[in-house]
């Protein structure tokens, strides 16, 4: 009996193993399933697993700090394949594949190999999730290089450490990109954590000065100094088409490829339905790049989440969610994410805010809809890139 025991934990130590093609092994040890058949080629990472799951990698140049995470666009499989979109030539990665199977998440050893000649992606699809604290900004670039804003945060209008104290994070990190160009700046609501880094970009001058093409607003008016200063902003761009976008339209960019549309805003609300009228009539973005998907949502809460259920049942399915009203309670519900499939999403919010942000019952939904999380508060800016066919990469700044 004792020999039999011996046989069989044997066996399983065995299928622990990770066969490894080109790659040299490191110290973390695997944990629950086997990964087997790794092999680099043409910055692409095959492998094989015996239990079906979604394809993921962990890599960075810093075999400490694995900080980009490669997600594969396509279904569960057994065959996996991660096709890399930010390789550098000749330099050498460490990665770890992980395994996630609804509840149960494994790793594979951290192993390494050099990436060769990298021929450079082309054609991708950018988001930057912008760290503006218990704000709200995204930064899009399409693949032909257009410019989408979403949001600014408090901006210069914060006045603590939780709402950005007073910095200009969004224009700070638009000129930190060289970035004096932008086709489209949305605003989906005039609260001061949405609005105020927006009125910083308007009213930039000197050498900041930018371009703007197009400006949308859900044209409901505010009384605080951040929506007063942005109006002004509005009116000196001169250039710019200032907008109330109609329900179902759609900004189409990249030769068709890329297209955003508008499934909600106060066209689909009343106040008499909401106590949180300004937050539910958010503008809210559907985003599609080919195979890739995402959504925008501003602070959008329960209400205005059914309405979108209801009118635009067949526009919600997106690969990653950046999480409503900053993670609260209000801001995501059961029935959307069963709507969403989401693979990931960002939650941005400020350490130690006075809100709480992010509720406990928003973060047990994400988990229980097994979502891989990001947040500002413990991961920073979140930048996602996506050839928007076979992968999508998001990189943590922390």
């Amino acid at each position: 009996m004792k020999k039999i025991i011996i046989i069989i934990i044997s066996i399983l130590l065995l299928l622990l193993v990770v066969s490894c093609t080109k790659d040299e092994k490191l110290t973390t040890e695997p944990d629950i399933v086997a990964f087997y058949s790794v092999s680099y080629a043409d910055s692409t990472l095959t492998w094989k697993t015996d239990l079906s799951s979604r394809s993921i990698i962990q890599y960075s140049t810093d075999s400490g700090f694995l900080n980009h995470t490669a997600y594969s666009i396509d279904a569960e499989t057994t065959n996996h394949s991660i096709k890399f979109l930010d390789l550098t030539s000749s330099t050498t990665y460490y990665y770890r594949i992980k395994h996630r199977r609804e509840d149960t998440i494994s790793y594979s050893n951290v192993w390494k190999f050099n990436s060769g000649t990298v021929t450079p992606s082309t054609d991708l699809l950018k988001i930057v999730y912008i760290d503006v604290k218990n704000g709200d900004s995204e930064l899009i670039i399409t693949p032909s290089g257009e410019n989408i804003i979403i949001d600014g945060g408090y901006g210069s209008y914060g006045y603590d450490t939780w709402n950005g104290g007073g910095q200009t994070l969004t224009l700070n990190y638009l000129n930190s990109e060289g970035i004096t160009h932008i086709h489209y700046m949305i605003l989906t609501h005039p609260h001061a954590d949405h609005i105020g880094g927006l009125a910083d970009i308007l009213n930039a001058g000197g050498g900041n000065t930018f371009t703007v093409d197009n400006i949308y607003d859900n044209m409901i008016s505010h009384t605080s100094n951040a929506y007063i200063d942005f109006l002004s902003g509005v009116s000196d761009h001169t250039e710019a088409n200032y907008i109330f976008p109609a329900l179902g339209s759609t900004i189409s960019l990249s030769g068709g490829d890329f297209v955003m549309k508008l499934i909600h805003s106060k066209d689909n609300m009343s106040s008499s339905e909401t106590g949180h009228y300004l937050n539910d009539c958010s503008l809210t973005y559907h985003l599609v790049y080919k195979n890739f998907t995402a959504i925008f949502s501003g602070d959008a809460e329960t209400v205005a989440i059914d309405k979108m259920i209801q009118y635009y049942p067949n526009d919600l399915r997106s690969t990653v969610y950046k999480v409503g009203h900053h993670g609260s309670y209000n801001g995501t519900t059961r029935a959307f994410l069963s709507k969403l499939k989401a693979v990931a999403c960002y939650i941005p919010c400020g350490a130690n805010n006075p809100y709480g942000h992010p509720h406990d019952q928003a973060l047990t939904q994400l988990a229980d809809y097994h979502i891989d999380i990001y947040r500002a508060d413990e991961n920073g800016t979140v930048k996602l890139i996506t050839d928007g066919v076979n992968t999508f990469t998001m990189i943590r700044e922390k």
